[in-house]
């Protein structure tokens, strides 16, 4: 190695390591007496590693150039990036049994630099006002230019038409969607035309409306005032005209009978009474029924075929009342016989015969008897016997 340095720097090669004190720049102390001649060219000035070798002084300048060796010389201030690539990089490679002490001993830091964060915060602000941006702006479109109605459709009418059904719900093509009331127009078309019992208004977005109505049927009528009114299954007033065949109601005292409006009663019990009355004598087969009179709501009494009455009592249990009332005119009254059925308690039911005007005579529900049989009972013959008479 001294070799090859020596020749690249076109100088001698060097000779043994100076000493500690060579190299701070000191002279060492040698004893009085033992000092010996050096050589020519020997310099008492540490020679620096990267140094190249000088002329050997002249005793004129020595003691200058020896001052100026004795100076502590600065270093050159190396830029940031040169320390860090250097900090990074280890010079020798080290046992990794003494890389803790060679890190102490060199006082390596660590020059990582913390990564910098990002500003996630401003996005997020910005990210909500674009979406209340885009919200605003799609309500303001929908309220103006979206779901506009361009059609209106009707279905399940045949007395009226589709033009009188849609003027009647008072929906006109144009308006949107979402300011129309659907149950509003429900009640116009019902309060509007008298036999629409039923409406439904359906939007079908974006600019479709459909109106589903459903026609009213008579069912029976409400005698009042010498007017007689039709009533609909719904209970609502069709129109003032006669029985024709149809179940008449008295004493049921309605607050309105105008055509339109809601059968109601001043007295709340009965407003259902007709309804529970109709629906019971159907399920019983009681197909003949020409009068129910609610005069006395306790005390109500249904005419059947013009020449039976069935005397219920009140409305509680009004199923089994008539469907025993049924099986008795089925099996025990002839078809000519006037008479009238107690059916208050239908476990004691008792028959009046309406000709003689006896006390009435009473007779075992049908479950509780026999079978039937062609022979007429004996109940029933003494009947037809005191009817003879």
């Amino acid at each position: 190695m001294a070799e090859k340095r020596a020749k690249k720097g076109n100088s001698k090669p060097r000779g043994k390591k100076k000493t500690q004190s060579a190299y701070r720049g000191e002279i060492p102390s040698v004893p009085e007496g033992t000092a010996k001649p050096r050589p020519a060219g020997d310099s008492r000035l540490p020679k620096s590693a990267n140094s190249v070798p000088k002329s050997p002084p002249s005793k004129s300048n020595y003691r200058t150039e020896n001052a100026h060796a004795r100076k502590p010389q600065k270093k050159p201030k190396t830029p940031k990036s040169d320390k860090l690539q250097n900090a990074k990089k280890p010079a020798v490679p080290v046992n990794p049994h003494s890389s803790r002490a060679v890190k102490k001993a060199m006082n390596v830091r660590n020059f990582n630099l913390p990564k910098r964060r990002r500003r996630v915060g401003n996005y997020i602000l910005y990210y909500l006002m674009a979406g209340v941006v885009i919200i605003v702006v799609f309500v303001v479109l929908a309220n103006t230019l979206l779901f506009n109605c361009s059609s209106i459709e009707s279905e399940g009418f045949e007395r009226y038409t589709a033009e009188e059904i849609v003027a009647a719900s008072g929906i006109k093509t144009g308006e949107n969607l979402l300011h129309i009331d659907a149950a509003k127009a429900e009640e116009n078309i019902i309060s509007s035309l008298a036999y629409i019992d039923m409406a439904k208004v359906t939007k079908k977005y974006p600019t479709r409306i459909i109106i589903t109505v459903t026609e009213a049927e008579k069912w029976f009528c409400v005698y009042q005032d010498g007017v007689t009114a039709a009533v609909s299954r719904n209970g609502k007033i069709l129109e003032h005209s006669a029985a024709d065949g149809l179940v008449t109601v008295r004493g049921f005292e309605a607050e309105s009978i105008e055509v339109g409006v809601r059968l109601k009663s001043v007295i709340d019990v009965k407003n259902n009474a007709p309804a529970e009355i109709m629906t019971a004598a159907e399920k019983a087969g009681l197909t003949k029924i020409t009068e129910i009179d609610l005069t006395d709501r306790f005390d109500i009494k249904i005419l059947y075929d013009n020449r039976i009455t069935l005397e219920i009592g009140n409305i509680t249990d009004i199923e089994s009342k008539l469907t025993v009332g049924a099986a008795i005119i089925k099996e025990e009254i002839s078809p000519t016989e006037e008479v009238t059925i107690l059916l208050t308690n239908p476990e004691v039911v008792a028959v009046r015969n309406n000709n003689i005007g006896e006390n009435p005579q009473p007779i075992a529900p049908p479950s509780e008897t026999a079978e039937a049989t062609d022979e007429p009972s004996s109940e029933t013959a003494s009947v037809e016997a005191s009817n003879t008479e």
